[in-house]
């Protein structure tokens, strides 16, 4: 094959395809969406879901609209068309930018249209997700149309406001003429601009500024309406399509023109995008940022708000091969922070893109060491790391009345340096010494973590016991009735924490992060040396849940 065959074999197979997609279209055949609802010939939906499919598809999109990553395919289907093949423009794409879905029944309001959505393999979607479209009939006998999500209503006094109308010259307003009746009204009612096929000069649609952005917005573009049909929903995205209607950004094609809605829970919703990075492995690096997800979603569930894995935010992982020094922070120091600066930079959000925050972490206390004090500083990000997540725990420790006689700190040795640890401050300032030789007893325990040897006899003994007997010269009971908190400073340690089994005398182990369950579970056992054992890790994981999901600790 020559040089200039093979350059050109790809347009080729692009244009087989193409004219393959144009010769079954020619054919009749029904489209995907019928099958896929199980829709017979004949069926009423079918009429009012191919006006749909028509109206969208004839929506046309600048190129620059587009990510940076789609144009260059968008331009060599141009470059197609101009040598005879298929005209092809950027506009709705179906299973993409829009898609049809079934109710389990004929819901009848926006709250059962909630629960009974088929979609995305689950049944139920967020209140937030439905855009509830409410019609109003307006003095000069036109249709004033809202669409607001589900969970807030319309503030008809702004809508009024707008419309240049007093609020009570707004009535509920007879649909039948527009082709729809009451409940499945939508945003496919013709009564765009001139441009538009079949625009409808009595109507107007009126967007709300929450399905684009404002403080709650939840960072989905993807709603769903009414079809026309009570079985059925269109769901597409808001924010492309008023790009398209408008010819301007979504922003600008919207209204502040809902409230909240009387006794409404405040709305949870996973929005803030979270990238974890890794000097250590792969898998290391992948296995926090599950741990994260875990947090996330059990967050979401106990505000029932969960919906599967399209509740979570962007989650990342980097393990980048330039950060594997960081088992050595001594000899690498200088040149891990130089990279851990290059990496955030690409993670930044530019002032001028807006959305939510980015939250960073590192997978390993010893990046965190390295990396967490130049990411305090850096604007377009937020950095949580194990300072931030373990000084609110023991500050309202302090607030439940638990005193805590003192705090142990274990870990690698990067733990311990006064520079570069990731508890370098407060908590290592106020934990107790832990001399050569325990330093060289975790260690080797912490290799036998990695390899599954580790007992809960040599933490205890070995390691505890030896620090407990140096600060009280042998006389461990002086520390019965007393919590000693042990901070877990290594992955590998939190690890084994939640496998530990026989526990020696006189100790009584409190495995939690939670100063509530810590309280209660001191009260529960009086006469013992009680030893908190609290997990950084875990801590990170769960801050990092509540601000993804707006809630501060």
């Amino acid at each position: 094959m020559s040089g200039t065959s093979a350059k050109n074999a790809p347009m080729a197979a692009l244009w087989r395809n193409n004219k393959m997609a144009l010769e079954i279209q020619s054919k009749g055949l029904e489209p995907r969406w019928q099958r896929q609802l199980g829709l017979k010939p004949g069926d009423p939906a079918i009429a009012k879901l191919e006006s749909i499919t028509k109206f969208l598809e004839s929506l046309k999109l600048s190129i620059l609209d587009f990510p940076v990553e789609q144009r260059g395919e968008i331009l060599e289907k141009d470059h197609l068309a101009k040598q005879g093949g298929p005209t092809v423009k950027p506009d709705f794409k179906y299973g993409k930018d829009y898609f049809f879905g079934a109710y389990k029944g004929r819901p009848q309001g926006v709250e059962q249209n909630a629960v009974t959505a088929q979609y995305q393999g689950r049944q139920g979607v967020e209140l937030w997700r439905v855009m509830k479209s409410v019609a109003f009939a307006t003095p000069d006998q036109k249709f004033a149309i809202a669409h607001v999500r589900g969970d807030r209503e319309v503030d008809t006094a702004g809508l009024a406001r707008r419309l240049q109308v007093e609020e009570a010259d707004l009535t509920a307003a007879d649909v039948s003429s527009l082709g729809v009746e009451r409940g499945t009204v939508n945003p496919f009612i013709s009564g765009f601009q001139p441009w538009i096929p079949d625009s409808d000069p009595r109507v107007r649609h009126w967007f709300d500024s929450d399905l684009v952005e404002g403080k709650n917005y939840p960072g989905s573009d993807m709603v769903i309406t009414s079809s026309g049909d009570p079985r059925f929903f269109v769901g597409f995205d808001i924010r492309r399509f008023l790009k398209a209607i408008y010819r301007v950004k979504a922003s600008d094609a919207t209204f502040n023109i809902s409230k909240e809605k009387p006794n409404s829970p405040e709305r949870i919703v996973a929005r803030r995008p979270v990238t974890v990075i890794g000097g250590d492995s792969t898998k290391d690096t992948a296995s926090f940022q599950i741990q994260i997800a875990a947090s996330i979603t059990d967050t979401l569930k106990a505000h029932e708000v969960y919906f599967g894995d399209r509740s979570l935010p962007p989650l990342d992982s980097k393990s980048d091969p330039g950060l594997a020094g960081s088992i050595d922070t001594d000899l690498y120091a200088e040149e891990l922070q130089t990279h851990v600066a290059e990496i955030v930079q690409k993670l930044k959000r530019p002032a001028v893109q807006g959305g939510p925050l980015p939250i960073v972490t590192f997978s390993s206390m010893a990046m965190h060491g390295i990396g967490g004090p130049i990411l305090r500083d850096m604007e377009g990000v937020e950095y949580v790391g194990p300072k931030e997540a373990l000084i609110p725990i023991l500050d309202e420790l302090a607030k439940q009345d638990v005193k805590i006689a003192h705090t142990m700190l274990l870990g690698l040795p990067s733990v311990y340096d006064s520079e570069r640890s990731a508890f370098a401050g407060e908590i290592s300032v106020n934990a107790l010494p832990i001399n050569d030789n325990v330093e060289r007893q975790l260690l080797s325990f912490v290799q036998e973590c990695k390899t599954g040897r580790a007992n809960s006899e040599t933490f205890y003994t070995k390691i505890v016991g030896a620090v407990l007997r140096q600060i009280t010269k042998g006389q461990i009971d002086a520390l019965k009735d007393k919590n000693v908190a042990i901070i877990l400073g290594a992955s590998e340690l939190e690890s084994f924490a939640n496998t530990f089994h026989a526990v020696p005398e006189p100790y009584a182990i409190i495995k939690s992060n939670d100063p509530k369950i810590i309280a209660e579970k001191i009260a529960r056992n009086p006469d013992r040396i009680r030893l908190i054992l609290i997990q950084p890790g875990q801590a990170v994981a769960d801050m990092i849940a509540r601000k993804t999901v707006g809630l501060e600790m």
